[in-house]
């Protein structure tokens, strides 16, 4: 198998969505619970802050759950895209396996990738990818993780 070369990924924590127990007791379904207005204004301004990370992506990846669509349309909305394109990846929900978004992560011929998700996916995969490098660190709502996929070392940094 050809070793893929080196790439860039951002990945995105979803922000902060309805309350799990009240969806549950509205019968909202976990792929339907929506951003709170708050997770809105609070990851708007984050991802302002931290635009250049989202500058000359090539690829933007998203869970097909609300809050991972509605996450990735607030930076669509921070870059000024009216319309941005992204790709659903039907297998990045919260309790998916990662080994299929590494799969086919290696396989794209984009160099730098946002792919908006969740939690566990989020540090199962990054284990997955780099093994006893990956510290287990806390991953927030609405945080971003820096990293290079395929390269020696991890070096990642979260924002």
């Amino acid at each position: 198998m050809k070793k893929s070369k080196t790439k860039k990924i951002i990945f995105v924590r979803h922000a902060i969505a309805q309350d799990q127990a009240l969806a549950k007791k509205q019968k909202i379904s976990d792929e339907h619970r929506a951003l709170t207005s708050a997770g809105h204004k609070e990851f708007k301004k984050h991802a302002k802050k931290n635009i250049k990370l989202f500058k000359k992506v090539d690829l933007f990846v998203t869970s097909p759950y609300i809050r991972a669509v509605q996450t990735l349309d607030i930076i669509f909305d921070v870059l000024n895209l009216s319309v941005g394109e992204a790709t659903i990846f039907n297998k990045a929900t919260p309790y998916d396996n990662p080994k299929l978004l590494l799969k086919w992560l290696n396989e794209q011929k984009e160099s730098k990738i946002v792919v908006v998700t969740h939690e566990p996916f989020m540090s199962l995969f990054m284990k997955l990818a780099f093994g006893k490098s990956w510290k287990s660190e806390k991953i927030s709502k609405g945080s971003l993780i820096e990293f290079k996929l395929n390269d020696k070392k991890l070096k990642y940094k979260i924002y």
